[in-house]
């Protein structure tokens, strides 16, 4: 299944039963956005039950945004789940963003008048 995952480009995620940990696994992409993402690509320690420590990359808060952005426009822009979850982004990050990446992707990944409309909220 992983293996098949990954020859289509789709995510796909692994559970270590022992720790409980969930990692999602996203395949990078060749395309000139995903090589982006995976250039910004943050490098963070999780730590479960203060025994069992893994070094793991992590998408930065503005690519998990114009992820889950284009996840929001995939499921009809119906999911109150998935647009929450946008909101909490810029409400923790606020000033932090990244505005001129945001804007920089999202009219390519076709989510602009959604990043506008969230962010104006």
């Amino acid at each position: 299944m992983i293996r098949a995952a990954l020859e289509q480009g789709r995510p796909f995620n692994l559970i270590h039963y022992a720790s409980t940990f969930k990692f999602d696994i996203f395949p990078a992409l060749p395309d000139p956005y995903h090589q982006s993402q995976l250039r910004r690509r943050l490098m963070a320690e999780a730590t479960q039950f203060g025994n069992v420590s893994i070094r793991c990359a992590v998408a930065t808060a503005e690519d998990t945004l114009l992820a889950k952005l284009e996840w929001y426009r995939a499921g009809g822009e119906t999911s109150e789940r998935q647009w929450n979850d946008l909101r909490g982004i810029v409400r923790v990050r606020g000033p932090a963003l990244d505005l001129e990446y945001l804007r920089q992707w999202a009219p390519q990944l076709g989510v602009q008048d959604l990043l506008e409309g969230l962010l104006a909220e």
